[in-house]
C-alpha cells in the first residue's frame, strides 16, 4: 500500500514586519503544495528522497536498528511534540554523515529521522518521497509545508502500523490537525529557531488565518474565491537580513515607524473585514487598494526592492494591484486578479513578466489544508 500526503504553501497577504511587533498579520493557504509517498521499499532499505533539495539517502534497515538501539533512549514521549535537544540532533547528524554538517539539506534530513522514530518507532523498510511545486527558499512555507506533511505521514503511518483504521482525510480531527501542526511546529524551530508559528498553522488547516500576539484565528473566505498571481523576483534575500533592517529603521526613527507599523495593522484589520465578508459581497477596489497601500508601507519599513516596484508597475499597467508578501528585499510579490479578469488578460500580464525573466503562478487563496489518500 502506497500513502500520499500533500500540504499547501503559504503567502502572507497583509501585515509582515509589523506582526513582529504585535501587529495584525493575515496569512493564507496557497495550491503550490508539497508531497510526501510513502511505500515498501525494494529489498530491506529504509531509504529518504527529497527532490526539491536534491538529497538521497538510505541505509539497511538491520544496521539502522543497531544505531537506533544507542539512540532510543534519547528520544521522548510520543504524545508530547518537544523540541529535539542538541544532544539528539548530535546523534542523528551523524547518522547521516559529516558531509554536510549542520546544514539546511542535513537539518531536513535530521527532522524526518526525529519524527519517524518518534511517530512510527522501529526502523523498516519504507521508501519515503518528497517533492514541492513551490520553489524552496522563497518565502512560500515551503519549510513549513515539507514539515506538515512528515508528520502527517508519519503520524499515519504509525496508526496505521498500530492497527489504526482511519481511511480519509475526511476523518481528520481538529484535534489531529492540531497534533499534526504542533509535530511540523517542531521541525520548523530546528530550522528557524524562533518562528511564529503561523506557517505551520496555514500548512495544516488550510484557508485564511489572522494571527497576533500569539492567537491565530481563523477568516472563513468562499472556495476559489481569491484569485491571485505569485510572482518570483529571482531576487536572494534572508529573512533574517531583512527583519535586522526593519529593526535598525525603527530603532533610528522609533515615532515616525510606530506610525507606518500602525498602518500596516489598519490594512489588515480592514482587508480582514473584507475578506470575512466575501461570502457576500467581494469588495474587490477596496481590497486591491488596501494591497497597493500595504506594498509602499512595507517599503517604508526598508523591505521593498527595485524588482518588487517593477512587478508593482507592470501589474498597474495592465489595470491591477500588487504587493511584496513575506520579508521582502526580493522574494516574491503577488497581484490581486480582479473577479471578472478574463483568460486573455491573465496571458498578457504573465507574458510581461515572463519576458522579464519573473516566474509566474496562478493559484487559489484559501483552499484545503494537509490531505491525504491510500492506493493499492
Amino acid at each position: 500500500m502506497e500513502i500520499n500526503v500533500s500540504a499547501p504553501g503559504k503567502v502572507i497577504l497583509f501585515g509582515e514586519h509589523s506582526v513582529v511587533y504585535g501587529k495584525l498579520a493575515l496569512a493564507a493557504s496557497v495550491d503550490l503544495r508539497t508531497t510526501l509517498t510513502i511505500f515498501p521499499s525494494d529489498g530491506n532499505y529504509f531509504k529518504l528522497k527529497f527532490e526539491s533539495l536534491d538529497v538521497e539517502k538510505k541505509w539497511e534497515v538491520e544496521k539502522l536498528k543497531e544505531i537506533w538501539k544507542d539512540t532510543n533512549h534519547h528520544f521522548i514521549d510520543v504524545k508530547t511534540p518537544t523540541v529535539i535537544s542538541d544532544e539528539t540532533l548530535k546523534l542523528i547528524l551523524n547518522l547521516i554523515g559529516p558531509d554536510d554538517g549542520a546544514s539546511a539539506k542535513s537539518l531536513t534530513v535530521a527532522a524526518f529521522i526525529y519524527l519517524y522514530n518518534i511517530l512510527v518507532g522501529e526502523p523498516l523498510p519504507y521508501t519515503f518521497v518528497v517533492k514541492s511545486e513551490a520553489p524552496v527558499g522563497a518565502g512560500l512555507g515551503s519549510s513549513a509545508s515539507y514539515s506538515v506533511v512528515a508528520a502527517a505521514g508519519l503520524w499515519i503511518l504509525g496508526e496505521l502500523l498500530h492497527g489504526s483504521t482511519i481511511k480519509s482525510s475526511s476523518e481528520l480531527t481538529e484535534k489531529n490537525l492540531e497534533y499534526i501542526s504542533q509535530w511540523a511546529y517542531v521541525c520548523e524551530k530546528l530550522f528557524h529557531g524562533s518562528p511564529s508559528g503561523i506557517d505551520n498553522s496555514v500548512c495544516t488547516f488550510g484557508g485564511v488565518l489572522s494571527y497576533q500576539d500569539g492567537q491565530f484565528q481563523h477568516v472563513v473566505i468562499p472556495k476559489d474565491k481569491l484569485r491571485i498571481i505569485l510572482v518570483n523576483s529571482k531576487v536572494s534575500r534572508r529573512t533574517s537580513d531583512q527583519v535586522i533592517k526593519g529593526k535598525n529603521r525603527r530603532d533610528l526613527l522609533p515615532t515616525v515607524m510606530e506610525h507606518v507599523y500602525n498602518a500596516l495593522h489598519a490594512t489588515a484589520e480592514e482587508a480582514k473585514l473584507i475578506l470575512g465578508r466575501l461570502g457576500e459581497k467581494y469588495d474587490y477596489k477596496r481590497l486591491s487598494e488596501l494591497v497597493e497601500v500595504s506594498h509602499y508601507l512595507l517599503s517604508a519599513v526598508g523591505a521593498g526592492h527595485p524588482a518588487l516596484d517593477e512587478i508593482v508597475k507592470i501589474a498597474a499597467k495592465h489595470k491591477m494591484k500588487s504587493k511584496l508578501t513575506g520579508a521582502g528585499g526580493g522574494g516574491f510579490a503577488f497581484i490581486l486578479l480582479p473577479p471578472d479578469v478574463t483568460d486573455q488578460e491573465i496571458l498578457s500580464l504573465r507574458e510581461e513578466l515572463m519576458q522579464l525573466r519573473y516566474e509566474c503562478w496562478e493559484t487559489v487563496v484559501g483552499g484545503k489544508g494537509v490531505s491525504f489518500e491510500f492506493q493499492n
